[in-house]
């Protein structure tokens, strides 16, 4: 089992050992910025849902976009400053930045499948700032929790990261298929199952030659 979940992380991710953190001296999935990035998902999926707006159909208002786009920044300005090597970074870095840049997307990800263009929305994944501070504050005490190793269940976080990367991947097929083909009434689930398979077919074939002609 562990194989696998190290298996479906590599589709996504690098992970290299020395970017990546570990619990009870295992290595997680994908590394620590994916682990920042997954983990922000997370809570504000599961936010979503405690609040009963699975369904919302409208992004947040343009002062709550705003905030939320701000905190996007940090991970690009980490990422390619470091990788152009003009400073260095450091795993708690890559978790934080991560997970700040991963929490936002829910809340466009999840009311882009239920817009409507030619009505009228009226269900806004966020309708206040405070919320962001309440999601934000969980988000980092969750990712520094990790850092710090005060999980002791290796396979909890695991799972949760990965059923997270499922579930995007899922919703993005999903928003595809319901934007794509907005007059199909069934169906759309089973389409954006067959759409998520291929997704991740190509990036095990992307992988596998990537491995044999470039490592």
């Amino acid at each position: 089992m562990r194989a696998f979940y190290d298996w479906l992380g590599s589709l996504i991710c690098h992970q290299l050992p020395e970017r990546s953190l570990m619990i009870n001296e295992t290595v997680l999935p994908v590394c620590a910025r994916d682990t920042g990035i997954y983990i922000g998902m997370f809570v504000s999926l599961v936010y979503l849902m405690i609040k009963k707006r699975w369904k919302c159909d409208k992004p947040p208002a343009l002062k709550i976009t705003v905030i939320l786009c701000l905190m996007i920044i940090p991970m690009g300005v980490d990422g390619v400053s470091s990788y152009l090597g003009l400073r260095s970074t450091t795993n708690i870095i890559r978790i934080i930045t991560g997970a700040l840049f991963g929490m936002t997307l829910p809340f466009f990800l999840m009311p882009i499948a239920h817009f409507k263009v030619f009505a009228i929305n009226t269900r806004p994944s966020l309708i206040a700032v405070k919320e962001i501070i309440i999601v934000t504050a969980v988000v980092l005490i969750g990712c520094m929790a990790v850092y710090m190793g005060m999980f002791p269940s290796w396979w909890v976080i695991s799972t949760i990261i990965l059923v997270t990367i499922l579930f995007i991947y899922y919703r993005l097929c999903y928003t595809i298929v319901c934007q794509v083909f907005s007059h199909m009434q069934k169906g759309k689930i089973v389409v954006a199952l067959l759409l998520q398979l291929v997704v991740f077919s190509t990036l095990y074939v992307l992988r596998y030659y990537v491995l044999v002609y470039f490592l």
